[in-house]
């Protein structure tokens, strides 16, 4: 990420898992030691993720926010038969490299880009689209130079 590249994320809400590493010792009453509990999600690949708030929402009206770019055509036609399951809001640290690109009829984020200064890498952050495999092949054939 750091190294540059893009991210596409088709989101889902935040689903977090308490794991624990352990291991089996004979002679105790239940036989399993705890060495650590292990807070995961999965949103955790990324670690600049850990600072955007992830609601868990569901809808189909999504709207485009910007007009005439090579992203905003590329959403347009995208997002046509979208549907949304999450809302998104960054919080301190990510602010200034969030940038909201797409609204559900509320205005609250169900697509967003981040796009850190001190980083060639982007994350674009999309709803759930059925044609994925085509949607990827035109993002990065006309819309990845201008991201």
């Amino acid at each position: 990420f750091d190294h540059g590249g893009l991210f596409v994320i088709f989101a889902q809400p935040r689903l977090r898992q308490d794991l624990f590493l352990a291991h089996v010792v004979h002679g105790l009453r239940n036989g399993v030691s705890i060495e650590s509990k292990i807070h995961a999600d999965n949103w955790g690949f990324l670690s600049i993720l850990s600072s955007l708030r992830i609601e868990s929402d569901f809808g189909e009206e999504i709207n485009v926010l910007e007009h005439d770019t090579q992203l905003s055509r590329f959403l347009r036609k995208t997002v046509r038969d979208a549907r949304y399951n999450a809302t998104f809001n960054p919080m301190s640290g990510i602010e200034k490299n969030w940038k909201h690109i797409l609204s559900n009829k509320f205005e609250k984020c169900v697509g967003g880009l981040i796009v850190p200064e001190d980083s060639r890498g982007r994350v674009l952050i999309l709803p759930q689209i059925s044609k994925k495999p085509e949607a990827i092949v035109t993002l990065l054939r006309e819309v990845l130079p201008d991201i």
